[in-house]
């Protein structure tokens, strides 16, 4: 054997072993996320976690009922994730519709806290 296949063939192996190592932990982490969720339940890290590695593992329902039961619907960090969630899962209408949903309410938001402050009074003034 020349030592270009002993390489080649090595490389090979290598590759092999840690494609079933990184598929190993990600099977392995859903039961540790579900036990963290069963601990916290209202912790909104822990649903959106649970749901991108079940997405990861093309585990589409899975992804989706947890993320339906998303307890922080409103939280800006929560509905970015979910909606990176709905892309791997290629639910593009899904993401959109969070997308649009987040930018819409937060730029409401905003608008609303600056004519609080009296932010928008100085805008109009120049």
């Amino acid at each position: 054997m020349s030592y270009d296949t002993f390489i080649a063939n090595t490389s090979d192996s290598s590759s092999q072993i840690s494609q079933q190592i990184t598929e190993k932990k990600r099977t392995a982490v859903i039961p540790v996320l579900q036990k963290a969720l069963d601990l916290a339940p209202a912790d909104p890290d822990g649903t959106i976690l649970l749901a991108d590695a079940y997405a990861a593992e093309k585990k589409s329902d899975d992804a989706l009922h947890r993320i339906s039961m998303q307890q922080h619907p409103n939280d800006a960090d929560v509905m970015l994730r979910s909606g990176m969630i709905f892309e791997k899962l290629q639910q593009w209408d899904d993401a959109q519709r969070v997308y649009a949903r987040l930018f819409f309410d937060h730029r409401v938001v905003a608008v609303e806290l600056q004519r609080t402050l009296g932010m928008a009074e100085e805008d109009d003034e120049r």
